[in-house]
């Protein structure tokens, strides 16, 4: 055998093995590179919506997939924050003054203004101001939630211990009077003496629950509107002071019947919405607390 003929098997086999060697590493390199991908986490979803797998995020509300329906799960944002569940209400009781109010609207501005909120609060009134025209505002807070209490008939009287008891029983019988002509039916149980002055014997023999203030911003002092702009410092003194002092559990004094009451009125009710206040009668906020007899400043 010539050395040609031996050569060509040997070559033919050298040929084969290079082959499989080739086919041998192509074969281990995309095993390697396999792995590497499964063993790389991919994020979730990467800043701009982009959820890292080529696909674009829709936009669902925070912790809401698409469900079958191709909506998202809205208002399930909570479950992305365990403790948002037990993050503690807030609540604060609005209280109005020297009403209802005889000119501009104002009881009813009060009113509408507080159920943008979905908030109810407390008239006390004054009972020589209740009449057929102002009674039917009355009648509008009372369906909307409110709540409405005694103040006194004529408010030109302190109820201290300079009052007669003659006096004193006058004023509250009459403005008692007054609201049951318009509402018969309405169980009156608040009652906030004009001055907070109330001595403790009249007190404890009060048929209605005393309510005082634990945030009182003077707001009759800043209800001149000489010029827009005095009037605008006014009502931002009056948003100021009730903001600043205000905490959960507060009985807020204000008035019904000056319009620089109600512009800051709007202005506060923004700002404690943010901050997560709810709004609500005394009685709501006292609860089981509220007892006729007793004096009240705060929960």
């Amino acid at each position: 055998m010539n050395k040609i003929a031996i050569k060509a098997p040997v070559l033919m086999a050298v040929a084969v093995i290079l082959a499989a060697v080739t086919v041998f590493c192509a074969v281990f390199g995309i095993f390697m590179a396999a792995n590497r991908d499964d063993d790389t986490e991919k994020p979730d979803k990467t800043p701009d919506g982009d959820t890292g797998d080529g696909s674009t995020d829709t936009g669902n509300t925070p912790g809401g997939d698409e469900n079958d329906e191709g909506k998202g799960d809205e208002g399930k944002g909570d479950e992305d924050d365990p403790n948002q569940n037990d993050k503690p209400k807030k609540y604060v009781a609005f209280t109005f003054d020297d009403g209802p109010a005889y000119h501009n609207g104002l009881t009813k501005k009060f009113v509408n203004e507080l159920a943008k909120y979905d908030g109810e609060a407390t008239f006390f009134l004054i009972g020589d101001r209740i009449n057929s025209a102002t009674a039917k505002n009355l009648t509008y807070a009372v369906e909307h939630g409110w709540e409405l209490g005694i103040h006194a008939f004529t408010h030109k009287h302190s109820f201290g211990s300079g009052c007669s008891d003659d006096l004193y029983n006058s004023e509250i019988q009459k403005t008692e009077d007054a609201i049951h002509k318009y509402l018969p039916d309405y169980e009156i149980k608040l009652f906030r003496p004009p001055y907070g002055d109330l001595p403790a014997d009249r007190t404890k023999e009060s048929p209605y629950a005393v309510i005082l203030w634990s945030v009182d911003p003077r707001d009759w002092e800043y209800s001149g509107e000489s010029t827009a702009e005095q009037r605008d410092e006014n009502v931002q003194n009056i948003v100021y002071e009730v903001v600043s002092n205000v905490q959960d559990g507060s009985i807020v004094l204000m008035h019904e019947i000056y319009n620089n009451s109600y512009l800051a009125f709007c202005e506060i009710l923004k700002e404690l919405d943010k901050q997560g206040y709810e709004f609500v009668t005394v009685s709501e906020l006292l609860g089981d607390q509220l007892e006729a007899g007793k004096k009240f400043y705060k929960r």
